[in-house]
């Protein structure tokens, strides 16, 4: 019996070990077409997240020395922690490039669009795992943890849940119930879906019109949601550190500002045209000058840098509320840092990125950023978890905070590995079963699409 057992358990393990070979490794194998750097700018970017996450609940939690990390926060050396929302944008921007850049690659070999499959896939992909997650954020993990806030907390989110698990699975949940989310870091999968839902009307123009209508366009709505978003932060009176709201005012900026489509899409737009760029460059010796590209490189790091660091004069004690300033600064750091992180892209995929491209290329990425989708589901579950489960008073310092974000990382994607095998990739699989038969070309073009750009955000 036991020797069975053995060879039983040996055999699952192979099963195991090889079923993950297939749905992770080989299928990402580096291609002619691919992207890769967005690989590494992906899964970074979700780790950058996660650090940002933990700085925030160390601050909500019981400790002995409380305010130390709000204090710290006003330092220069720490408004990549404080801006790591950015990472969102980099999510959207990726978005935005391989919807436009995977479309006209398979419209102009296939000359045919599916509409209906375009949207169904999307669903396909998304649901399954996401509604898991809701589930068992609803129910099983009320119970998982232990700490005197756990009560309180696992109340809370039931009624959350109860009240807006709907709003999430038809992706509307950055505008109805905001402030009651069951799951609150999926105001980003709305925004990313309800852009999805509206990108035909984008991506007709790109196929069919020239290319000097289709910047037009795009330059309009970009310049159209930094003028929207200068107006909404300039009425309402949002300051840029959002430390300074009392809860009221906390709330009301997060509706009105942090979760709202018509105030986040402008990366979107962003990387739609980018993507609208690299399908014309992929692959073709562009034999740029050196000025031009240290002139690119430059502006890149600046825009980075500046939005970054940019944040310092807002996050002092002393700072005092300035409505216009404030306001531009919510208007341009957005779209400053995606113009940044787009040249990095262009530059990687055009040759010019040196060692950069090498790092964010690196053949470990590949199999990685396949789980950013459910690392983004189950980041903050786990993270709540974690904080209610404290049973006394701790010291917060920043050399514990390091150690725990590296075990947030690896602890998010184990789980988000199991998430992934029972949620994600058996639906992976049977739709790839229906669509390689007979259409070949529409599966490239749809079911590429999602599995590059589907992301965590973070939030």
């Amino acid at each position: 019996m036991l020797q069975q057992r053995l060879v039983l358990g040996l055999f699952l393990m192979l099963v195991i070990v090889c079923t993950t070979y297939d749905v992770i490794v080989r299928d990402l194998t580096k291609g002619e077409d691919s992207l890769t750097v967005l690989f590494g700018i992906r899964f970074i970017s979700c780790g950058w997240v996660l650090l940002g996450q933990r700085y925030a609940y160390n601050l909500g939690i019981p400790a002995t020395n409380p305010g130390a990390i709000a204090d710290s926060l006003q330092n220069w050396s720490k408004m990549h922690i404080v801006n790591s929302g950015l990472a969102s944008d980099t999510f959207l921007l990726s978005s935005g490039l391989l919807i436009s850049y995977r479309f006209l690659k398979a419209v102009n070999t296939t000359n045919t669009f599916n509409l209906p499959l375009f949207y169904l896939h999307r669903l396909v992909r998304l649901i399954p795992a996401y509604a898991a997650v809701l589930m068992v954020q609803a129910t099983l993990l009320n119970y998982a943890a232990t700490g005197p806030l756990s009560h309180s907390a696992s109340e809370l989110t039931r009624g959350r849940c109860k009240t807006t698990w709907w709003t999430h699975l038809l992706f509307i949940n950055n505008y109805l119930h905001s402030d009651k989310q069951c799951l609150e870091q999926c105001w980003y999968l709305a925004v990313d879906t309800q852009l999805f839902l509206l990108s035909p009307l984008l991506l007709y123009p790109m196929w069919k019109w020239s290319s000097k209508y289709v910047y037009v366009i795009i330059a309009t709505l970009t310049t159209l949601g930094i003028a929207v978003t200068f107006v909404v932060a300039y009425f309402y009176k949002f300051p840029v550190n959002y430390l300074q709201l009392d809860e009221a005012s906390l709330a009301d900026y997060l509706r009105m500002l942090y979760y709202p489509t018509h105030t986040r899409y402008t990366p979107w737009t962003i990387g739609l045209c980018l993507g609208y760029i690299l399908h014309q460059t992929h692959g073709r010796q562009l034999n740029m000058t050196t000025s031009s590209i240290l002139l690119g490189w430059l502006v890149s790091n600046i825009c980075m840098i500046g939005v970054v660091l940019g944040l310092t004069p807002f996050q002092q004690s002393d700072y005092v509320y300035g409505r216009l300033e404030s306001s531009l600064y919510y208007a341009i750091f957005r779209p400053g840092w995606s113009i940044g992180v787009a040249w990095i892209i262009f530059a990687c995929d055009a040759g010019y990125g040196g060692i950069t491209n090498k790092l964010l290329s690196w053949t470990i990425f590949l199999p990685l950023s396949r789980l950013t989708y459910c690392m983004y589901l189950v980041a903050v579950p786990l993270l709540n978890m974690r904080a209610n489960s404290i049973k006394f008073e701790r010291y917060i310092q920043d050399s514990d905070i390091i150690p725990a974000f590296m075990g947030d990382l690896m602890y998010t994607a184990a789980i988000a590995v199991i998430v992934s095998f029972m949620f994600e990739v058996p639906l992976v699989r049977i739709e790839d079963m229906f669509t390689t038969k007979g259409r070949r070309n529409i599966k490239h073009s749809s079911s590429l699409l999602e599995r590059d750009n589907i992301v965590l955000d973070r939030r």
